[in-house]
């Protein structure tokens, strides 16, 4: 049994993906038999609530909260302080000197590798200056694609020091039906995720007109828990994927969870044809649109639906969504250790 440490600089619960992502992680480890601590900062969380209840996690390991105070609001000196100082403070935890200190924050870990720990650092973009620090001093390096792997090759990193673990997916949440969710009867089509850049929200958007011509609903969801957006996954006809190619970050380097969840949903699953995406599905398990192209989406969810043959699609996409789960990436990662 390994202790492991865990340390992420963020808000508990928030609303974005890499909470989930952290807190299903540090689960996934807890349930390989390892005795896991995540070491938090007493941030505020505006959702105000139990992040082992929002993100619906199994209470099997320690989460810790390091009171201290909170500058992120002043720009981004004010996140540089408040970052040191939490690092500072969690040096001096008792189980610091004795743990595997694992994190995705290389602005805590960069004091740490200088020290000499034995440090695991999880790499979701491409690296900066001290991305590049750590990597190289890092026991281990975790990168969630392919594309990052090679980023961190470039970068100087041995490669038998990195391992590749994509996001992962558990089995779907007991279903509800869509009068239970507030959801429209009729063709469905469901966006589930943030709004921000590099999502191909701006897609969905300049192609709504032309599905509602066709006789397709749409319904974007954002703000709700991973339970409520999975199960209203669960009831659509059709799942958008929709990222950006003109994104770096997302169109090449992320591993996206919204597209385990669309593959494990049991819809039809409609995505964009951006790196992220083909690397890890192909037109045997999806439909396929060119990237930020509004028309080619639409024609893409057309077809979907008029597909006689739509259904041998969703089973592989179900079967090859059985091969990302958390356990199995916590497997990937603990044996490369």
């Amino acid at each position: 049994m390994r202790r492991i440490l865990y340390i992420a600089f963020v808000r508990m619960p928030t609303e974005k993906a890499h909470g989930f992502q952290i807190m299903k992680t540090c689960e996934a480890f807890a349930a390989a038999g390892h005795a896991v601590t995540l070491v938090t900062p007493g941030r505020k969380s505006k959702l105000g609530t139990d992040p082992f209840a929002y993100y619906d996690i199994k209470r099997n390991f320690v989460l810790a909260v390091v009171r201290t105070p909170d500058f992120v609001q002043f720009g981004f000196l004010g996140f540089l302080f408040s970052v040191a100082w939490f690092s500072e403070l969690v040096k001096w935890r008792k189980d610091f000197w004795s743990s595997i200190i694992y994190s995705r924050d290389s602005l805590v870990l960069a004091q740490y590798v200088l020290l000499g720990r034995t440090v695991v650092y999880e790499a979701h973009r491409a690296p900066t200056l001290v991305d590049r620090l750590v990597a190289r001093r890092a026991h281990r390096m975790v990168v969630i694609t392919e594309s990052l792997r090679a980023e961190f090759l470039r970068a100087g990193v041995p490669p038998a020091r990195i391992l590749v673990a994509h996001d992962a997916v558990d089995a779907p949440p007991p279903t509800r039906s869509r009068e239970e969710l507030g959801l429209p009867s009729g063709k469905l089509v469901v966006y589930a995720g943030s709004r921000g850049p590099g999502k191909g929200i701006e897609t969905i958007e300049a192609a709504l007109p032309h599905l509602k011509e066709k006789g397709v609903q749409m319904h974007l969801i954002s703000g709700k828990t991973p339970r409520e957006a999975r199960q209203a996954l669960a009831v659509a006809d059709v799942v958008l994927v929709p990222n950006s190619a003109q994104n770096e970050q997302y169109g090449v380097h992320s591993s996206p969870m919204k597209l385990f969840e669309a593959l494990a949903s049991g819809a039809r699953v409609v995505a964009s044809d951006a790196p992220a995406i083909t690397q890890v599905v192909t037109d045997k398990e999806v439909w396929f649109f060119k990237a930020d192209d509004p028309d080619d989406l639409v024609h893409a969810v057309i077809e979907a639906f008029d597909d006689s043959h739509a259904q041998d699609r969703v089973v592989r996409a179900q079967e090859l969504a059985q091969r990302y789960s958390w356990d199995e990436r916590a497997r990937i990662i603990l044996d490369g250790l």
